[in-house]
């Protein structure tokens, strides 16, 4: 007889090697996740400091560009002369009155400049009446800025020949020697000949007014996202004041003003809280913004101090105890002001 042998002694995994192969698999397993964690928070840190660092910059430009226009009103060199057209234009809805000369008025007013150290909220509610005292953030600079766009609308060598308007609109017309303001209507009408100037040629500008602030949210009040809005002169019927957020994560805006003390129009110092007199020979302008990032990362703890132009050591609620996760940046920079003679007439 022939004996078959089998070979069936097929062998499975020691419990030494199981030990090892799960032990392995843990580790590679714990190696992939601290990647992937790793690769998370970088991404979540970049995305949040790339928003803030997008949102400080667009505010940085915006304010820097107005301040460097403010007061040029197509040539003319003094703002008290520029006159309003009646019939056209009134007051308008919801007006930051009054304006700096006690007016009726502020969108109108010939203090081209005007600007507030650190007032509180309530103050600065009581001085412009388009800010909600509830909603403004206190101790951070308000300015508030009037010109004419940077290009003009139109150039008529004739007193008489048509000019192209948008609607709803608030033009100013000089000849750089007298002007009027007028709105332009729903049909937008041109103002009637009778109306400054009265000699040709003209430009017709469009007219700028705005109220630059912190508010204590972006979209909703309560959402806590600080924001830098402004107050301008909106395209309505009525030609009302609306308030138009610009950029989120604004914690604080800081002024200073380069004062020129020789008369060389250069700026020998700088002032945090001019006075009226120190502010009509201002040259210059610094501005500092203080910028949180919109969202929070927990893994972050920041216990920084930031020095501003006012303010020498500023910190956060929570930054004592460990609860503060936002990331901050201070950026500044430092413009000219190109029309200093119509600055007469700033308030502090």
């Amino acid at each position: 007889m022939r004996h078959r042998h089998h070979n069936s002694a097929q062998r499975g995994f020691s419990l030494v090697e199981l030990m090892i192969a799960l032990t392995l698999g843990l580790l590679l397993t714990a190696a992939v996740g601290s990647l992937f964690y790793t690769n998370k928070r970088n991404f979540n840190q970049n995305q949040l400091i790339a928003e803030m660092q997008d949102n400080a910059r667009f505010a940085l430009e915006t304010l820097a560009r107005d301040l460097a226009m403010a007061g040029y009103l197509g040539g003319m060199t003094d703002a008290h002369l520029l006159k309003r057209d009646s019939e056209t234009l009134g007051a308008p809805a919801n007006d930051c009155t009054p304006g700096a000369d006690g007016a009726p008025g502020w969108a109108f007013d010939p203090a081209t400049l005007e600007f507030l150290n650190n007032p509180s909220a309530v103050s600065a509610a009581a001085r412009y009446g388009c800010l909600n005292a509830a909603h403004v953030v206190s101790d951070t600079d308000v300015v508030s800025i009037r010109r004419v766009s940077g290009q003009a609308t139109a150039l008529r060598e004739e007193t008489g020949d048509p000019v192209s308007l948008s609607a709803n609109t608030v033009y100013l017309r000089t000849n750089r020697t007298e002007g009027s303001l007028f709105h332009s209507g729903a049909a937008a009408e041109k103002p009637g000949a009778d109306h400054p100037p009265s000699l040709a040629p003209y430009n017709v500008w469009e007219y700028v007014s705005r109220l630059y602030f912190v508010r204590n949210y972006a979209e909703t009040p309560g959402d806590g996202v600080p924001t830098l809005c402004r107050a301008i002169l909106g395209r309505s019927a009525g030609g009302g004041v609306e308030i138009e957020p610009l950029a989120e994560g604004i914690e604080d805006v800081q002024i200073a003003f380069g004062i020129d003390t020789d008369g060389d129009a250069i700026a020998n110092r700088y002032a945090v809280d001019p006075s009226e007199d120190e502010l009509e020979l201002a040259v210059t302008a610094r501005i500092q913004l203080l910028v949180r990032s919109i969202g929070r990362d927990f893994s972050y703890t920041n216990d920084k101090t930031y020095r501003l132009l006012s303010k020498p050591d500023q910190s956060f609620e929570g930054a004592q105890n460990n609860e503060d996760h936002y990331y901050r940046r201070v950026i500044q920079t430092t413009v000219m002001l190109r029309n200093p003679i119509l600055a007469q007439g700033l308030t502090p």
